[in-house]
């Protein structure tokens, strides 16, 4: 994205959405993600690639957190 990075997004977006989830997946490995902030942070994160049975598992564990 152009103007902001996906953690900047859901970070504005959490502030007028406070119960929001959000679910980060991506297709960079190690330093990149980290360099994003993304693993460092409280959000979920699935990689890339996955299979639809991850996909959704991983949707439902979102979905149950508080």
């Amino acid at each position: 994205m152009p103007e902001m990075g996906g953690r900047q997004v859901a970070e504005q977006l959490l502030t007028q959405y406070p119960d929001l989830k959000v679910l980060f997946m991506s297709g960079y490995i190690g330093d990149a993600i980290v360099h994003h902030g993304v693993s460092e942070s409280s959000f979920a994160f699935l990689q890339k690639p996955f299979s639809a049975q991850e996909l959704v598992q991983k949707i439902k564990q979102v979905l149950k957190q508080d």
